[in-house]
Parts: C-alpha cells; sequence; structure tokens
C-alpha cells in the first residue's frame, strides 16, 4: 500500500517532466481522440476522485486487490489536500 502511495506521484511526475521535454505538434500531425469508451473511463475515474462514483464497479477485481478502497480514498484524499483531516482520523498514515 505504501509502495502504490509512493509510486503515484513519482509516476506522474515523470509524466509532467515527459509532456514539457516533447516537442509540439506539427501542423501535419494528425489529431489524435480517445476513443469514446476511454473518454468514459476516464470520467468515470475522475468522479471517483472527486469523492463520487462506485470503485466497485470502475475498477477490475485484480485492481481492488492490489488497491483496496481504504488505500485508494487515502491516496484521493493526498492528491485533494484533504489528507491532513483524514490524517487526524487514521493517525498510523504517513506523509
Amino acid at each position: 500500500m505504501r509502495l502504490f502511495a509512493c509510486a503515484l506521484p513519482l509516476l506522474l511526475i515523470a509524466s509532467v517532466a515527459t509532456a514539457q521535454t516533447s516537442s509540439p505538434p506539427t501542423a501535419s500531425a494528425a489529431a489524435i481522440v480517445a476513443s469514446k469508451a476511454l473518454q468514459d473511463r476516464a470520467k468515470d475515474v475522475a468522479a471517483l476522485l472527486a469523492g463520487k462514483g462506485d470503485y466497485d464497479a470502475v475498477f477490475s477485481s485484480a485492481f481492488r486487490e492490489k488497491v483496496p478502497k481504504a488505500a485508494f480514498d487515502a491516496v484521493t484524499a493526498r492528491l485533494s489536500g484533504r489528507g491532513d483531516r483524514r490524517r487526524a482520523a487514521h493517525p498510523g498514515l504517513t506523509r
């Protein structure tokens, strides 16, 4: 659980760093459009990150085994800045 909490920010930092070093698209580059299914799934995950949605319906059982809802909620709270309030309720959580 702690590994996931540490790895997620590193993954986000790496993706931002990669995005900053990429060259801008040229005028001849074709627009890349995500499929409707991918857009829908992204909206589902965004809703979960906003505290809405159904965790069990969005994620597969394999994901839920590796990342229990409590761990997902803790990471979501830290990413959204609500971590300090939840820490009072769960003093075992560390930054």
